[in-house]
């Protein structure tokens, strides 16, 4: 941020970066991008007038930056900024290309975003160091002016979508905790990488035209609802589904949703990845056995402790992430490890073989196979990692869905519980 711009300080939500693929729908968007281009045109003294590709790159980024900030500004009550890169050296283009959005141009976008400062739409807004500490130095929100837009133009929610040409088969590196996303790398697309984009493709159409609505109170974009495939190293590790609104729902609230006019229920796979470990070397688990207890370990620190043994490589010396040694009582964290191996034997070929991403890819090939046998029944279900959200008059099907799915895939039986 150009320290010389006039900025507000400011102390509300700053949770994400600026999206570069948001769009308007509709003509009030429309012409409040068409509006915002002109006054910057208005204020330029250029010789040439912009060739035509170049045009359509600064109206795109006019557009992103102004729908993004009023997606925020909408779900915030007025007061929601996002961050916004401001790099115009040669990291902007760290990302490779594949996911790099047109809006991204490391010269353009942060140009718009001056002159929309400039001439009132937009303001710099300026954090404390916890904001620093997370990169979100060069922050925006709407100003007054455009909040005065946006009511008089009545736009909504409703009004913002996603442009298209968006990549949702991501290809993310090696992190030594499982749960950190890792950097995006770069992929040669193939047969199997062509099939996972058709299919989530499919699903997105889906959702898309889903009767879904929400009667809480938490601020929420029912629009929301494009997912994308991670996979983490290569193709056949991790594929977890990501995005989507209902994803990073309070789980409280999930119940406030209603699908096709229905109260919903969440189905959920018990104990999935132990079930996928323990199918992997033809044992099934056996029904009695919680594989989260061990002595002296409270079930979280289990369920920790027992994906890091599938995860690793190696013993670990230091605390993983989500575990604190209050947790373990009067284990110590190596005895820890010992007591959740003892307590699963048939096990020991699996830990520290770092297979834990690979049991990951057949839990997200299971999920989206369910996804897909649930459209071909017409069952509208939205994906929450190892478990779905369905009407609650279609709960039969969709659980006997799941097991048949889930045993198609390991040869082993599946438990589904309401959640």
């Amino acid at each position: 941020m150009n320290l010389n711009t006039p900025a507000v300080l400011y102390d509300g939500p700053i949770d994400r970066f600026l999206d570069p693929w948001r769009t308007f729908r509709g003509a009030a968007g429309r012409a409040l991008v068409a509006d915002a281009c002109a006054a910057i045109v208005a204020t330029e003294s250029r010789r040439r007038a912009r060739r035509p590709v170049d045009m359509e790159t600064f109206r795109l980024t006019v557009e992103t930056v102004l729908a993004d900030v009023i997606q925020r500004t909408l779900l915030t009550a007025g007061f929601g900024a996002v961050a916004v890169a401001m790099v115009t050296g040669g990291a902007a283009f760290a990302t490779p290309s594949r996911y790099r959005a047109r809006t991204e141009s490391p010269k353009v976008l942060p140009y718009v975003v001056r002159k929309l400062v400039a001439l009132g739409y937009l303001e710099f807004v300026v954090h404390g160091s916890e904001a620093w500490s997370k990169g979100l130095r060069s922050t925006v929100r709407a100003a007054e002016k455009l909040r005065a837009l946006i009511d008089s133009s009545a736009l909504t929610l409703g009004d913002v979508t996603r442009r298209p040409g968006e990549e949702i088969v991501l290809l993310r590196s090696a992190k030594d905790d499982p749960e950190d996303e890792g950097d995006l790398q770069d992929y040669l697309d193939s047969v199997t990488t062509d099939e996972y984009r058709a299919e989530v493709r499919k699903l997105n159409s889906w959702f898309a035209d889903a009767e879904i609505d929400y009667s809480g109170d938490e601020p929420l974009d029912l629009n929301d609802r494009y997912i994308r495939r991670q996979f983490r190293i290569d193709f056949q590790q991790c594929g977890r589904l990501a995005g989507g609104f209902w994803m990073n729902m309070p789980k409280d609230e999930r119940r406030h949703l209603s699908i096709s006019g229905r109260a919903v229920a969440e189905l959920d796979y018990g104990a999935m990845i132990p079930r996928i470990a323990y199918a992997s070397i033809g044992k099934p688990l056996p029904e009695f056995v919680d594989p989260y207890r061990a002595p002296g370990l409270g079930r979280s620190a289990v369920k920790v402790l027992f994906n890091v043994l599938l995860h690793a490589k190696a013993p670990l010396a230091r605390y993983p992430k989500g575990l604190q040694p209050a947790s373990l009582g009067e284990h110590s964290l190596r005895s820890a490890f010992d007591a959740v191996q003892r307590a699963h034997p048939m096990l020991a070929p699996l830990w520290y073989a770092g297979k834990g991403l690979g049991f990951f890819f057949t839990e997200s090939e299971i999920l989206i196979d369910v996804l897909l046998t649930l459209r071909g029944h017409d069952v509208v279900a939205l994906p929450v990692h190892d478990s779905i959200i369905v009407p609650d008059n279609r709960i039969d099907i969709a659980t006997q869905v799941m097991r048949d799915v889930f045993e198609n895939h390991t040869a082993a039986p599946a438990a589904v519980k309401r959640k």
